[in-house]
């Protein structure tokens, strides 16, 4: 399987006409395999990234800490003097983690669309389609929900694929969601400030609280993302339909 298959993000012909938040149509055992897939591999894919992505954000975050304290000059602020060696390795550091931004949104996306597809696939009535799994994270306004609602269904699916509208949501996941929200929030705080000389203290302080809320996400998703895939598939052997 390719890291950065294109098909997730093709458009396909979704149950209930396609339609955004057509009901999924209720797939017998003969149907579980056609859209079914163990998406344990997958998983241990995301984490991986997950976990560079953890390393990324804490190193970032120290570096910013070290100029919070005056122990180092990491954010250059003018590009026609020589930068110092602090500045250059946050430089280049920042911008390493720039383009592996993109690799980890395709895997984390992927994650979401093979985890809604085995949902349908699992359960009558899913809302979502895979499509908008990932498609709601690039809507304004709707995505300061609509993922945390399809995470919400994903996970009910997996503990109980019959009864899925009877599971309570785990505060685990409305505090991975929450956290979510101040990171982002914090990130595009940090980046406002810190282009700025009399701003720049406090734009890196923002930063370090911003890396510290991004390296907590990271924990809460993978303690989601873990027994969904299990369950997942722990549910298609177990013949749930029978």
């Amino acid at each position: 399987m390719s890291l950065i298959d294109p098909s997730p993000f093709k458009a396909e012909p979704e149950a209930g006409g396609g339609t955004p938040f057509a009901p999924s149509a209720y797939v017998g055992p003969r149907g579980l395999g056609a859209d079914f897939k163990d998406p344990r591999p997958l998983t241990a894919w995301t984490n991986g990234f997950i976990w560079a992505d953890t390393a990324f954000s804490a190193l970032l975050g120290l570096m910013l800490l070290a100029q919070v304290f005056g122990i180092a000059e990491v954010i250059p602020l003018d590009e026609t003097v020589d930068l110092t060696p602090g500045q250059l390795a946050f430089s280049l550091t920042a911008m390493a983690y720039i383009g592996f931004i993109f690799v980890r949104m395709l895997i984390v996306l992927r994650w979401f669309w093979r985890a809604n597809k085995n949902a349908r696939a699992l359960s009558s009535g899913i809302e979502t389609t895979p499509g908008w799994a990932w498609g709601f994270f690039f809507i304004p306004l709707m995505n300061l929900w609509r993922p945390f609602q399809t995470m919400e269904e994903i996970w009910a699916s997996s503990q109980s694929p019959h009864n899925w509208r009877t599971v309570e949501t785990p505060v685990l996941m409305r505090w991975w969601w929450g956290v979510w929200l101040l990171s982002n929030m914090a990130d595009n705080l940090a980046g406002r400030f810190m282009d700025k000389a009399d701003s720049l203290q406090f734009g890196a302080a923002v930063g370090v609280l911003g890396y510290g809320l991004s390296v907590a996400c990271n924990l809460l998703f993978q303690r989601l993302i873990d027994p969904v895939a299990r369950s997942q598939w722990a549910n298609s052997q177990e013949g749930v339909f029978d």
